[in-house]
């Protein structure tokens, strides 16, 4: 009796359960919905009309002891170039986003009830952390897979660039192990050419030169870039030939080289084709299915790959998974 009694009970009490998570993509809580490590990964491929400054306005550099991948966004982001960079920050659930190893506040974000959201990156000074930003770039979007990821697009000076979040592999912990078996790996992007300059008559003797004004200032042989095949990363550092390609498949789409995985999930990799051209990239470890819940007796499941291209000239960036 008592057994049919808890079995009728169930369903209702199941809905109550329910009714005590929030539910993303259609409503959020506000900036408590967002919280814990994300790894971003930031791109613009055009490049945008210059921002018109008011007279005597300076622009000021990022400062170099910025955390690398904030100092890539933030560069990328407050110019009017393509460029790609990727990294991980920290939200602290009450609306600032912070860096690692030093838990530096780099940011700041806010939620709405619809999931619609604000982040805006700042540059800091580690040894005055307090001091106002030098440059900062402000991004809209929507958080998605109830908190696990947002997309957004930049909506300062500069504008067009992208930000995509994720939840990264591990919050730490991270080695060469961790990246591990065979991907499909797909990127995209642009080589961004040779700089195009003008020639003009100089004040007194000689000539001298210039950048034409106009868009694109950076257009002369501008060319697609793309990264499609197949890696198996052997957890050891290596991408390496594997027996199911050995023997058959396309052979530009096989590709080898070598990685190298930090404690924090991010990393670096040079990716070579069977033709011998080779891509350098920055990377982050990401979870597979951040926005699923995996069942009981579930294997924990392997990382996939977020990267930017980091040869000098080329914009963009893939995946792997």
């Amino acid at each position: 009796m008592n057994y049919r009694r808890s079995v009728m009970l169930a369903p209702a009490a199941f809905l109550m359960l329910l009714a005590t998570f929030p539910a993303h993509g259609q409503s959020c809580n506000g900036t408590q919905d967002m919280s814990g490590p994300y790894a971003f990964l930031a791109t613009r491929l055009v490049w945008t009309p210059a921002a018109s400054l008011p007279p005597g306005t300076t622009v000021v550099p990022p400062v170099t002891a910025t955390n690398q991948g904030v100092r890539n966004l933030l560069t990328g982001a407050s110019s009017n170039n393509p460029f790609s960079a990727t990294g991980r920050v920290i939200a602290d659930g009450a609306g600032a986003l912070y860096v690692l190893p030093n838990f530096f506040r780099v940011g700041t974000y806010s939620v709405n009830a619809d999931c619609t959201m604000t982040l805006t990156i700042n540059d800091f000074d580690p040894a005055n952390p307090t001091a106002t930003a030098q440059t900062s770039t402000r991004y809209e979007g929507v958080l998605q897979e109830r908190g696990n990821s947002a997309t957004l697009v930049q909506t300062n000076a500069g504008g067009e660039s992208t930000l995509e979040l994720t939840r990264p592999f591990l919050f730490s912990g991270c080695t060469n192990a961790s990246l591990s078996g065979v991907y499909g790996i797909a990127g995209f992007g642009i080589n961004l050419g040779t700089t195009s300059t003008g020639t003009g008559t100089g004040t007194g003797t000689g000539t001298g030169t210039g950048t034409p004004t106009g868009l694109p200032q950076n257009s002369t042989g501008v060319t697609p870039v793309s990264l499609v095949g197949r890696i198996r990363a052997d957890g050891l550092g290596s991408f390496v030939a594997d027996p199911p390609g050995a023997t058959g498949g396309i052979a530009a789409r096989k590709f080898t080289g070598t990685y190298s995985v930090s404690d924090d999930c991010t990393g670096t990799a040079t990716i070579t084709s069977s033709t011998g051209v080779s891509r350098r990239i920055a990377f982050v470890l990401t979870s597979a299915d951040s926005g699923r819940s995996r069942g009981l007796f579930e294997s924990v499941p392997r990382a996939n790959l977020e990267f930017a291209f980091t040869d000098a000239g080329i914009s963009g960036g893939g995946s792997a998974k």
